[in-house]
């Protein structure tokens, strides 16, 4: 192949999408094309022949600095991304050592390190939402939980003092908490209430919506305690904390220095606040039954002729637990909800291109979504039935159609693994059940039969006799080893053996299915031989179940 002309080698060099700048061993431009010259802010002839320090002088970024150095000095590539401040720019720089010098191609990279940037941020967003969540969940007691928001308000705002009130039933707002308010400050919060329309507290609980003051001149226009006057405080902002519509209480941060928050972390408080209000409002309901439950200790005490009403009224507080419970479990349905569907309209492209780094992120944050929508579900049929609230709607339906549609529904998951599967069922068997109820168990039973077996098949077989229907689902896994059997359909059950593979899940499937099956006037059974596989037997009679 003849070789390039100089000026075939400059047409390419000029054309490439990286910037390219040449210098010699003494340090200066010996070539720079015209893409690198501009994103460098100058012309290629402003820098030929120049020294590279007179536009990076030594020490104004180390590592930029070190790396050329030791291309040069110890004749090896290196590859390096780095921020220039006089531009504002991120660059990925690709530095070549030779004899002569050093080439260096170069990329600019700022929008990337943006997307990341936010990512990360986005990231450490909802991993703190989850922890505001998880500790306003771990404890009932209202107070405890005003003072963990704050803290973690605190922290995320990198202030170092607020308030928590409370919105009392006469309009007024009492202290719940609060961290590095001043010793006048908290004296006149507990002996003057600050009433709605009041103050910076009372401002924004009377309209609804965050109130910002972001220098010391706002604030004392807002203030109308005689110590907030008197206190040096110099951003101060106030968030309500609603629940259907009604304020509960106001979240208030601020700061004595010229520190101030970034938009972001306001953004995030204004979303932890609009999280905690179910919180609250639990917290204040089981007050409100624990104070009623010690009532009732007390007539008890006094009174033994009243122990069987005591008793009765001590079973109605285990009921409006399990209804808190479901009633809890649907407040956080519904965003999971949205955040599953708006995710899959994102992975489907529906809003534009995305990144394979965005897409592996969301991918992850609709499995987690589903993950967790299954855990909601599962409990809320759990305190439908320990609280009897289950309902059914016994129809005729055909038990071999609606097992095939069952099956039709797991035949990717069976072809990924090569599982057979043999079906001994009559062409047509009509019954009177709960359609839903009987299909959730068959779903339960032959997605536990796919999990648990690795080599082989499953067979299912559907006899009648004496009234009632049977259905078998049989398979090849690994089994269970009889001292286990004892705990297979107790609630958050899970058996794990060693080397088994981590199967997700929350341990109440087969819970579930047996308290359905005995809703519906049957039952669940099982056997087992360890090593060998399982089988597990579905009964219904032919009539309608319990109601």
């Amino acid at each position: 192949m003849k070789d390039l002309s100089k000026q075939q080698l400059y047409d390419i060099l000029e054309r490439m999408s990286d910037g390219i700048v040449a210098l010699d061993k003494n340090w200066n431009y010996i070539y720079v094309n015209k893409l690198g010259a501009e994103m460098l802010g100058r012309k290629p002839e402003d820098l030929i022949g120049k020294h590279i320090w007179t536009e990076f002088p030594e020490g104004i970024d180390q590592p930029f600095y070190k790396a050329y150095h030791n291309a040069m000095e110890k004749q090896i590539n290196i590859r390096i991304e780095e921020y220039y401040p006089p531009w504002d720019r991120w660059f990925e720089n690709r530095i070549y050592s030779s004899p002569d010098g050093i080439t260096i191609f170069y990329q600019d990279i700022t929008e990337r390190k943006k997307t990341e940037v936010s990512l990360r941020e986005s990231e450490q967003e909802l991993r703190t939402i989850n922890r505001v969540i998880a500790t306003c969940s771990s404890t009932m007691d209202v107070y405890d939980i005003l003072q963990r928001v704050l803290d973690e308000a605190l922290a995320i705002a990198g202030l170092e003092g607020g308030t928590f009130c409370l919105l009392e039933p006469d309009g007024s707002l009492s202290l719940g908490a609060q961290r590095n308010a001043s010793e006048d400050m908290i004296k006149d919060l507990t002996s003057h209430r600050i009433k709605v329309g009041d103050c910076l507290c009372g401002s924004a609980a009377r309209d609804k919506r965050p109130l910002i003051l972001r220098n010391r001149d706002e604030v004392h226009s807002f203030s109308t305690l005689e110590a907030a006057l008197a206190d040096d405080i110099r951003f101060h902002a106030a968030f309500p904390v609603i629940r259907d519509d009604i304020c509960l209480g106001v979240l208030c941060v601020f700061t004595r220095t010229d520190r101030k928050p970034t938009e972001r972390s306001i953004h995030l408080l204004e979303t932890i606040t609009s999280q905690i209000s179910l919180s609250i409002e639990n917290a204040r309901l089981y007050t409100n039954i624990l104070n009623h439950s010690e009532k009732l200790e007390e007539k008890v005490a006094e009174r033994t002729a009243d122990l069987e009403r005591a008793n009765i009224r001590l079973k109605e507080l285990d009921r409006l637990k399990s209804i808190f419970i479901a009633s809890m479990s649907h407040e956080l349905r519904t965003p999971l909800n949205s955040i599953i569907g708006f995710t899959g309209i994102i992975l489907q492209g529906l809003t534009g291109d995305i990144t394979t780094e965005q897409r592996k992120q969301l991918s992850i944050v609709k499995k987690s979504a589903n993950h967790l929508l299954d855990l909601i579900n599962d409990v809320i049929d759990i305190s439908k039935i320990e609280s009897d609230r289950v309902e059914l709607n016994p129809v005729d339906i055909d038990i071999s159609r609606l097992l095939n549609e069952v099956i039709m529904s797991f035949n990717n998951e069976l072809e990924q693994k090569g599982l057979s599967l043999n079906i001994k069922a009559p062409e047509k068997l009509i019954i009177r059940t709960d359609e839903k109820r009987v299909r959730q168990v068959l779903n339960n039973l032959l997605s536990n039969a796919i999990k648990f077996t690795d080599h082989g098949g499953i067979e299912i077989d559907v006899a009648e006799a004496n009234g009632n229907i049977s259905l078998s689902f049989r398979d090849t896994g690994i089994g269970i080893k009889p001292e286990d059997m004892g705990s297979l359909f107790k609630s958050f059950s899970k058996i794990r053996y060693e080397n088994m593979p981590v199967i997700e899940g929350t341990g109440l499937g087969l819970y579930i299915s047996y308290k359905i099956a005995q809703h519906l006037g049957g039952g669940l059974s099982a056997e087992s031989v360890y090593g060998k596989g399982s089988a597990f037997t579905f009964t219904l009679p032919e009539g309608t179940g319990k109601s």
